[in-house]
């Protein structure tokens, strides 16, 4: 006969191992059958262009430009304004 404390030991490895196989098997279900299908990639394209006045009034953002999001890559300061050469303040070119 089993004694009472090996029994508790099996019934509490029994639960931990069927928690364990719930949470993979859970997410696994939900992953490939419930959830929807991933969105789409974000991606760097150039703003569409429109003849239209722009309806922010007051605003002060600038648009950041290819050559801004090159200058941030090479570790360069990048501050958005068309024409700007990216002048890196720290004395490195």
């Amino acid at each position: 006969m089993i004694s009472r404390t090996r029994r508790w030991v099996l019934w509490l490895t029994g639960a931990v191992l069927v928690a364990v196989a719930a949470v993979l098997g859970g997410t696994f279900v939900y992953i490939h059958f419930i959830s929807g299908p991933a969105p789409a990639q974000l991606s760097l394209k150039t703003p569409a262009t429109s003849s239209a006045p722009s309806t922010a009034t007051g605003s002060t953002a600038a648009a950041v430009t290819v050559q801004d999001i090159t200058l941030l890559q090479q570790g360069r300061q990048a501050f958005g304004s068309p024409g700007h050469s990216g002048t890196n303040w720290s004395g490195v070119s």
